[in-house]
């Protein structure tokens, strides 16, 4: 701007109704041009009591047909072309001439006021609880009109890092005062730990459970903390290769996630079937040894721990059952039992009088019994038709096809008492021979029905030796039969014996002995 065109700083008593409305104030001017170059704006200093004026911009023309002028007066100590603006920014101030002039308040006013000092904080992305989960960017804003400002801080900034609690200040001090503002930042953009526990009851050695499965999950975080620590799901359908899912979450609203795989659930029983006997029992139901059962084991989802069981009955008895269980890979049990197992292993007994003795041609039956399934058969008849000692074996069967054969020894004998006696007809015990004498000796022999029996083969012993008779009527110690009288004859010659008594014996062929004590004399 032209100052020697615009004008000069003159002390004018004015009364500018317009904008004082009424108010008689003291006000410095200095022209400015307009921007359009055709009129000029006046920057009026109002000055109202003590305090700093205020600067208004009046058009000079309106000014004119309003002020009173009294040329080359001015008051204070500056001259008119000291207080012109001259550095022509429009405004007389400090740097124009005259900065010591006192009256003039508009020239450095006091400055009374501090810095005013904005923040503007901005989350990309905001969280939970004041927290947030994005970039944090921070722009500081100081404002002082009045004089210059000493900031200290106030450094835009955008935190791109976890942090808890940062602080940010900005202080500003200019000569009406000092002004501080701080923001504190808290951002936690990092997701919290999930870690799976164990799953409990733990899986068994085939990896399965029978139960509901539960996993608990940990979850932690360095920063704003967990909303919860702990907590546990709960894996109750039925399946294979199973798993469960859980959410941690941090005070801040990030998340993560954790899965647990592997979760094999069976709670359903295999099946057991009804099995099968080996041996197979015979046509009459029965076994006459140890049975053993199969059973078959199915399982749809864990698969059987094995394709069969099996379960061996080994104790005799009627109308046993066998227990067979199944198990399946998750511990599961199922049963069946098979009934109807008969097992006698056990021979018939045979009830004969072993070792007694029977007449010649008596008839003995044998008695057999089985105490457990029965008998099927009990055969033989003893033969008595041989005297003397005898061996026949004999057979019985029981139901459950056991089998006794024993071998039964038995005696025949003679019924020696259908004659005369059971003993010798002749010597009579006692008797008295003279030395040298034959002596006859007789005995009957019958059956068992009474009937004589002349097949005897007898022999005839003195003492122990074999006796002897003269002639020819006996051979050698044997007796003779004699059909008639139906009795045995031996002639004993007692010549050469010893005076005294002597035993006369005749043995049989049955076993049996006839003997009479008689005594020789001379």
């Amino acid at each position: 701007m032209n100052t020697q065109n615009v004008r000069k700083l003159t002390l004018l008593s004015l009364a500018i109704t317009s904008l004082l409305i009424g108010t008689t104030s003291m006000i410095y001017a200095a022209g400015s041009d307009s921007p359009n170059g055709n009129q000029n704006k006046v920057e009026i200093c109002h000055i109202e009591g003590s305090g700093p004026g205020k600067t208004i911009s009046v058009d000079d023309n309106a000014l004119a047909g309003h002020a009173s002028h009294e040329f080359d007066t001015y008051d204070g100590a500056c001259t008119l072309e000291q207080s012109s603006d001259s550095d022509e920014d429009g405004i007389r101030n400090d740097i124009d001439s005259c900065p010591e002039d006192p009256t003039n308040r508009c020239n450095d006013p006091e400055d009374i006021t501090a810095p005013e000092i904005l923040v503007s904080q901005i989350c990309s992305q905001e969280g939970n609880l004041g927290w947030c989960v994005g970039n944090v960017t921070v722009q500081w804003t100081v404002t002082e009109r009045e004089s210059e400002a000493t900031i200290i801080g106030c450094v835009d900034t955008t935190v791109s890092s976890d942090v808890e609690g940062l602080v940010l200040s900005c202080s500003a001090t200019s000569e009406g005062g000092s002004s501080t503002l701080s923001v504190t930042i808290n951002r936690d953009a990092t997701a919290p730990v999930i870690t799976t526990g164990t799953q409990s009851p733990a899986a068994n050695e085939n990896g399965w459970n029978n139960s509901e499965v539960t996993v608990d999950f940990t979850c932690s975080d360095n920063l704003s903390g967990v909303v919860l620590e702990s907590f546990t799901q709960t894996v109750s359908s039925e399946g294979s290769n199973q798993s469960t899912s859980a959410q941690c979450e941090d005070l801040a609203g990030n998340t993560s996630s954790a899965t647990y795989s592997g979760i094999n659930i069976d709670m359903t029983d295999p099946v057991t079937s009804s099995g099968t006997q080996s041996p197979a029992a015979n046509e009459n139901g029965w076994n006459n040894s140890e049975v053993t059962v199969d059973f078959t084991c199915s399982d749809e989802l864990s698969g059987a721990a094995s394709d069969s069981v099996s379960t061996t009955i080994i104790t005799e008895g009627a109308e046993q059952s066998a227990i067979g269980q199944c198990e399946d890979l998750a511990g599961n049990t199922s049963s069946a039992t098979y009934e109807g197992i008969n097992i006698d292993w056990t021979a018939p007994s045979i009830y004969t009088a072993f070792g007694l003795v029977y007449l010649l041609g008596e008839p003995v039956e044998i008695s057999c019994e089985d105490e457990l399934s029965g008998l099927a058969s009990c055969e033989g008849t003893l033969n008595t038709n041989n005297p003397g000692t005898n061996s026949q074996v004999v057979t019985a069967i029981d139901i459950a096809g056991n089998v006794a054969t024993p071998s039964v020894e038995y005696e025949i004998h003679y019924d020696l008492v259908c004659g005369t006696g059971d003993g010798f007809k002749s010597p009579i015990p006692n008797t008295q021979y003279k030395i040298g004498r034959i002596v006859p000796e007789k005995f009957i022999a019958c059956d068992y029905y009474g009937m004589p029996v002349s097949t005897v083969v007898a022999r005839s012993y003195i003492d122990t030796s074999a006796a002897t008779s003269p002639g020819k009527a006996n051979d050698d110690n044997y007796f003779r039969y004699d059909p008639i009288d139906m009795q045995y004859i031996f002639n004993m010659n007692s010549k050469g014996i010893s005076l005294g008594y002597h035993t006369l014996s005749a043995v049989l062929d049955s076993n049996q002995v006839i003997s009479a004590t008689v005594n020789f004399t001379k």
